[in-house]
């Protein structure tokens, strides 16, 4: 096993959660860019190192400002910003183009399936399954009450989850990093 084989299964756990918590409570948990900027850290320590850490580092801050101006202007949620910034940081400025346009290309997919939701929902009532039996919480149930506050999300014409699609981005660009 290479160094980098539990650096990237760590990253695609991270990214798994930051999606999931994302499109469950609209947010991502700032653990998770903390905890990809420590894997960056762990990567550069490990694998690349030298001249190349220092200018991953300036592209990231770069990348991370620009996205805070974007946060400021209300076009960009505050987890987003940092999500990008700390997943520049672990892709490096080698991926860096690779990462955005894939982010890109899964953000416009995710938002023609929210449209297509739209289309498909927005005169629908939003049911709210019902407790069955003695398992209130089970993780049926959990996922019945997420699918219906998507519902709800996506007849009110919300916010798209758009971690989703950042860390579908970075999970096709951290193929590169083997």
């Amino acid at each position: 096993m290479t160094a980098v084989e539990p650096i990237l299964l760590a990253a695609c756990l991270i990214y798994a959660l930051a999606a999931a918590h994302d499109v469950a409570a609209r947010t991502i948990p700032d653990s998770c860019s903390i905890a990809l900027f420590l894997l960056a850290l762990l990567r550069l320590t490990l694998i690349d190192g030298g001249a190349s850490a220092f200018f991953d580092a300036a592209v990231s801050f770069g990348v991370f400002a620009a996205l805070v101006m974007l946060c400021a202007a209300g076009l960009l949620g505050g987890g987003d910003a940092k999500l990008i910034g700390s997943s520049t940081f672990l892709l490096g400025f080698d991926r860096l183009t690779d990462f955005l346009a894939a982010t890109a290309l899964a953000g416009g997919i995710l938002a023609l399936a929210y449209l297509a939701g739209y289309l498909l929902l927005s005169g629908l009532p939003h049911a709210v399954p019902a407790p069955s039996g003695p398992a209130r919480r089970s993780a049926r149930r959990r996922f019945g009450l997420v699918l219906a506050a998507e519902h709800r999300r996506v007849a009110r014409k919300q916010s798209i989850p758009y971690g989703v699609a950042i860390a579908a981005g970075a999970l096709v660009t951290l193929g590169g990093l083997s």
